[in-house]
């Protein structure tokens, strides 16, 4: 009850801002609010401060949760410290030339919203349904009855599946396009 209540407030507060920000500038407002104001209003120097400060000291954690999982999914669940080092400077490497080449950050993260928005609705939770139903426990605990229905289903989830994707698609070109 007590977290449902936090995030509530929390997202309360977050919608509250960002209506005021749309109200206060319309359509041309930018991707990140605050480029809208003034750069000499001390109320937002405080803001960009704020944001920056969380920024800075919440990047060294995002970043090792990224290393140890682009090194797991590499075969590495506990890499030498040699490796570690290598996987730090190419990590940091690639993720600061995309942010010296890509200004603009709203496009990757409409691009981000595409891709994932469409595998966490449609992909991921059809994909789990296939492979729940497809193993052969789940065929033989079936009557012939229910084949029909869930032959039925896992053709709807395949359906699902390539929506999604198609979603994905579209959604990825239209960001792209700006």
């Amino acid at each position: 009850l007590v977290a449902a209540l936090g995030y509530t407030c929390a997202a309360a507060i977050s919608l509250t801002g960002m209506i005021c920000g749309f109200l206060t500038f319309g359509g041309t407002s930018a991707g990140f609010i605050l480029n809208n104001y003034a750069n000499k209003d001390g109320l937002i120097a405080a803001a960009r401060t704020a944001i920056s400060v969380s920024v800075i000291c919440s990047y060294p954690l995002v970043f090792n949760s990224l290393r140890e999982d682009v090194l797991e999914m590499m075969g590495m669940p506990r890499p030498p410290r040699r490796v570690m080092q290598r996987a730090t400077l190419i990590l940091l490497g690639l993720i600061t030339g995309l942010a010296i080449v890509l200004p603009d950050l709203g496009v990757v993260a409409a691009v981000t919203g595409a891709l994932f928005g469409s595998a966490l609705v449609y992909i991921f939770p059809a994909l789990i349904f296939l492979y729940a139903t497809g193993s052969k426990a789940s065929r033989q605990s079936i009557g012939d009855k229910r084949d029909v229905t869930r032959k039925f289903e896992r053709t709807i989830n395949y359906g699902i599946v390539l929506l999604g994707c198609l979603l994905a698609a579209i959604g990825t070109v239209t960001a792209l396009r700006g």
